[in-house]
């Protein structure tokens, strides 16, 4: 019966940052298009493999560090 809050709180914060960095990605995709069109097709391939690289290590440490809070908190 508990188990579901429980879970859900010790969850959410990992939905947050991929929210959040997922976002922010999304941002930085639109300015990319919007105000470097001179930029080169492989140009364009390559940052977009670095943003994505960059969230996907924001959202491993987020994941941690949200890991590491939800272990210092007493269980429910």
């Amino acid at each position: 019966m508990f188990v579901l809050p429980v879970l859900f709180v010790q969850l959410f914060p990992i939905l947050e940052s991929i929210t959040h960095a997922l976002d922010t990605s999304l941002k930085q995709l639109i300015i990319l298009h919007n105000y470097y069109q001179p930029l080169t097709r492989k140009q364009k391939t390559n940052y977009f493999i670095r943003l994505l690289t960059t969230t996907a290590f924001s959202i491993s440490a987020n994941a941690r560090n949200s890991q590491t809070s939800a272990e210092l908190q007493p269980n429910l």
